[in-house]
């Protein structure tokens, strides 16, 4: 790199000390929807380094290990300089002198590539003279005969002359070894120390050509004023009216007016100043327009999103990048006139059968032209990620989802957060996916099919619109626009009959629930992140054993049949409880299961033992109100209280007045702990109550106490 660096910002290459940038969300980075270039432009070098030195060591370090010892500023740590260490071991002096330098140089470097740092004047001096020693020794390694290390000291050696203001040496260097430079990497890079040298001389318009040939994005930026303005834009018109660099600079002039007007931070006079800023770049672009140059769909679009920023008439704005639509332009600027156009008809058009057939139309394309783009380089490792999945991701969870979801539509809410999931998840989810995708099997690790939009809606969402999205991903079902999305769903029977037959569990529904569970593979299951906590049984006292329940070593080794297991408990005895109460009086026989059905129940729910038979994930911030408001716990305590009444032995009432105080203590607010405290103490002495060393319940002492109850 070779003037000042600047930070990129996600999905924009140049960074404006007057914008925000807009950070990764739980859904992925929504903010620049505007690309009239791809970031993946942006040329690396890292990688053909690392490359170069694993061949030099034969395969013997991995990339990590290469890495650590390339950025290695004086680090003597044996994790940096494994690489180092197995070239003396090797006797390989001239490897080794290399590295060693290396070390001076990436430490003289920080100073300049650190957007942050504002050095004095004498670190900047000394800054200089490191850069001339720097020059010096890579110069005088050139004189000798040549190496397998000679071209990198040829780009070391420009380095130290261009920042160590040495103009005539830079050049100099580069045409007596050019010829003998056949690496392409090293070559682009003392190739553009040059171009920076060009600036200085005023060729600034060659230079940025050679850093748009050769992915340069960094140093592109750096030819541009820190904070870009429509003045700036405009003087570059002036002089270049077909300027190659437009592409870039109003990609990022327009994504961080966005950014700025999106702050979480609310600032009126910033915003007022940005949308000034934008309507001058309204007439500008124009103006620029009716030119004639060879870029005019470019500043067609561009004047449409900055109307889209202004607040302008969505109809308006549709109708002005379905005008920019009509002009000859390069595929990238169509495409994302046409993204644009999306995302206004999307706002304001009124969701009816014709505009859901030009939707099917458009969401198709979008999510093929998403398919086909490779992943951004810096995400590819763990997520597939592009500008056009950014598109697909706003226009569907932004915009789509909310407007279905106010016209009753949760069905059709869930297919399109389905769509969009399933395009960013397409490359990096182990589980069998969808009929249209080849899923890659051998990335084991956290299956995130419980942590994504689709996957909340399902869980929140009425059970019955949750059995009719299940229809219609199974074909039994739906609308034309529904049925068009469903070759871009994930479908997978047993995730989605596990789903409906846990919301039927909640709602007590078991029979129903358990032909749902017949229809869940075991392998799957075994698949699902909580399928440890599947192995606890529901029987225990869980005002008992809190804290001490530990997994039922019998269902460990078949965890997944522990729901249905539940579900046929549950039934057996709510039909023994309901047939009970149809009698005149209740008897002990009763009592008995009606405790086992409360005890169950809070095994169950979101703080017992067995969460996981219910929940698909358990969570500390969970506060006791919304854990009484839970279906689960509400039927325990009404089983508790029937239960007391039912049978008065000690041994009944001890334990019933156990679990009543125990979940009125934690979780209800019911307001009857008082009481519940004073008759439980009372038993304290009883046989029930001694076996059960109710004396011994800090938890009950504190709270009679506490409360003046002692007595």
């Amino acid at each position: 790199m070779r003037l000042k660096v600047f930070t990129l910002l996600a999905g924009s290459f140049l960074s404006s000390s007057a914008a925000f940038a807009c950070g990764d969300d739980g859904r992925l980075n929504n903010c620049y929807m505007f690309s009239t270039y791809n970031r993946n432009e942006q040329t690396s070098y890292v990688k053909q380094n690392i490359s170069y030195w694993k061949r030099y060591t034969g395969n013997h370090f991995t990339d990590e290990q290469i890495l650590a010892q390339l950025n290695n500023t004086g680090n003597e740590s044996a994790t940096g300089n494994q690489l180092l260490n197995y070239l003396k071991s090797k006797g390989d002096k001239n490897a080794v002198e290399y590295l060693e330098k290396l070390k001076d140089v990436k430490k003289a470097a920080i100073l300049n590539e650190n957007r942050w740092n504002y050095p004095t004047k004498e670190e900047l001096a000394q800054n200089r003279k490191d850069w001339a020693e720097i020059y010096n020794f890579a110069a005088n390694k050139l004189k000798g005969k040549r190496t397998p290390l000679s071209n990198r000291y040829v780009l070391m050696a420009m380095r130290g002359a261009f920042y160590s203001g040495k103009d005539d040496a830079l050049g100099q260097i580069w045409l007596s070894n050019a010829k003998q430079v056949h690496e392409k990497d090293i070559a682009a890079q003392c190739q553009g120390y040059l171009a920076s040298n060009w600036i200085k001389t005023g060729w600034t318009e060659k230079a940025r050509d050679f850093y748009i040939k050769t992915g340069s994005l960094n140093d592109l930026r750096a030819s541009f004023p820190q904070v870009i303005t429509t003045k700036t834009i405009k003087e570059i018109f002036d002089k270049y009216p077909d300027s190659k660099s437009f592409p870039y600079v109003v990609q990022d002039f327009l994504n961080a007016s966005f950014a700025t007007l999106s702050a979480t931070e609310k600032n009126a006079k910033r915003d007022s100043l940005t949308k000034i800023e934008l309507a001058r770049f309204v007439k500008f672009s124009g103006s620029a327009a009716k030119a004639g140059t060879t870029q005019t769909a470019l500043w067609l679009s561009a004047r449409a999103y900055a109307m889209y920023l202004l607040g302008v008439d969505k109809k308006q704005v549709a109708k002005a990048l379905q005008d920019a639509q009509k002009v000859k332009s390069t595929a990238r600027v169509a495409y994302n006139t046409r993204c644009l156009r999306l995302i206004c008809n999307a706002e304001v058009e009124t969701i009816d059968a014709k505009f859901e057939t030009l939707l099917t139309k458009e969401l198709t394309w979008l999510r093929n032209t998403a398919a086909k783009e490779k992943p951004y380089y810096d995400y590819a490792d763990y997520h597939f990620r592009n500008h056009y999945t950014d598109v697909m991701d706003h226009v569907v969870h932004d915009i789509l989802v909310p407007r279905y979801l106010e016209l009753q539509k949760p069905v059709t809410a869930a297919i399109l957060a389905n769509v969009a999931n399933e395009l960013n998840e397409t490359q990096y989810i182990y589980n069998t996916r969808c009929r249209l995708i080849k899923r890659d099997s051998t990335k084991k690790g956290c299956n995130s099919d419980y942590r994504t939009d689709v996957f909340r809606m399902l869980d929140t969402m009425s059970t019955e619109s949750v059995i009719n999205y299940y229809k219609v991903l199974t074909a039994l079902g739906g609308t034309p626009f529904e049925q068009s999305m469903v070759p871009f769903c994930y479908s997978n029977n047993s995730y989605l009959c596990d789903i409906i037959a846990t919301k039927l569990m909640r709602e007590f529904q078991f029979k129903p629930a358990m032909e749902y569970l017949k229809k869940v593979d075991s392998k799957y299951v075994t698949e699902m992140n909580n399928l440890p906590y599947m192995a606890y049984s529901f029987t225990p006292e869980f005002w008992v054993y809190r804290n001490r329940q530990k997994a039922d070593p019998k269902l460990q080794k078949k965890p997944y049949t522990n729901k249905m297991n539940f579900c046929k408990q549950m039934l057996k005895l709510e039909e023994a409880v309901a047939k009970a109460q149809q009698k005149q009086k209740l008897d002990a026989k009763y009592a008995e299961n009606a405790y086992a059905l409360a005890k169950a129940y809070v095994q169950a729910s979101p703080k017992g033992a067995c969460w996981a038979l219910t929940n698909y994930y358990w969570s500390q911030t969970q506060d006791s109100a919304e854990v009484a408001s839970n279906a689960y716990i509400k039927r325990a305590l009404t089983l508790l209280r029937s239960a007391y009444s039912a049978d008065m032995s000690e041994d009944n009432m001890v334990r019933c007045l156990s679990g009543l105080f125990f979940l009125s203590y934690n979780y209800s607010t019911c307001g009857d702990q008082d009481k519940l405290a004073k008759l439980l103490w009372k038993l304290k002495d009883s046989e029930s109550g001694e076996a059960r060393r109710i004396n011994k319940c800090d938890v009950l002492k504190h709270y009679i106490a506490g409360n003046g109850l002692l007595f």
